[in-house]
């Protein structure tokens, strides 16, 4: 979930991170220093932050990351090929809301909401 938001959101101090997640920053610090040492984030400059460093996504994780989500939408789409169309509009529907419940579980901050047209999965579940 920590790259989705990052990758949704675009990069983040330890503090927005918190407030998000509703974490403790040295919890978070512990959490996203081994993924910084692993080349799959990266800190950056953030003048806005002070002396705060913004975490983002490595280009290497980017990538990767887009490719998982368009490898899970196509798994969706091939397991409801044969619904009715109106049941796959529900599946989605039910999905969203589902997964809106889980972004938000326990957070000071909604998740952000992509713009309708750049919506990554669910666009495509059912589409052939």
């Amino acid at each position: 979930m920590l790259m989705t938001r990052i990758s949704d959101q675009g990069a983040m101090t330890i503090a927005e991170l918190s407030a998000a997640f509703n974490f403790d920053q040295s919890t978070l610090s512990r959490q996203t220093a081994p993924l910084c040492r692993a080349g799959l984030l990266e800190r950056t400059e953030a003048p806005d932050a002070g002396a705060a460093r913004r975490l983002g996504l490595t280009e290497q994780r980017r990538e990767a990351l887009e490719q998982d989500q368009t490898t899970n939408a196509e798994g969706l789409t091939r397991v409801v090929a044969d619904w009715p169309s109106e049941e796959v509009e529900v599946f989605v529907s039910l999905l969203a809301r589902f997964n809106q419940g889980i972004e938000g579980f326990g957070t000071r901050q909604p998740w952000p909401r992509p713009n309708p047209s750049t919506t990554r999965g669910t666009e495509t579940i059912g589409a052939q």
